[in-house]
């Protein structure tokens, strides 16, 4: 059982937030490119650079979230360190 509402709102945000940061706009590209790209626009090398960011966007956001879902599941269990041992107090 989650005792903490806040749990279940950092997951949904983090998920979002994944998506909305590195899945749409990678896949995006990939699929306009796919569908609207030319011989001539794969030709050029910076269309090349893109598509290389676009996988390693979609690389990056995968372990972000892998990382995240491991990090909040040890949260849930108990086994992970609260968030007042990770965050100093300013005072």
């Amino acid at each position: 059982m989650i005792n903490d509402i806040s749990i279940i709102f950092d997951f949904a945000g983090t998920v979002g937030c994944t998506f909305i940061s590195f899945y749409f706009p990678s896949i995006g590209y990939i699929l306009a490119l796919k569908r609207y790209g030319t011989d001539r626009i794969n030709a050029k090398w910076n269309t090349t650079v893109f598509k290389t960011l676009a996988y390693i966007f979609i690389v990056i956001g995968t372990l972000a979230l892998t990382s995240y879902i491991y990090t909040s599941a040890t949260k849930i269990m108990g086994k992970g360190p609260s968030e007042e041992a990770v965050l100093p107090v300013v005072v």
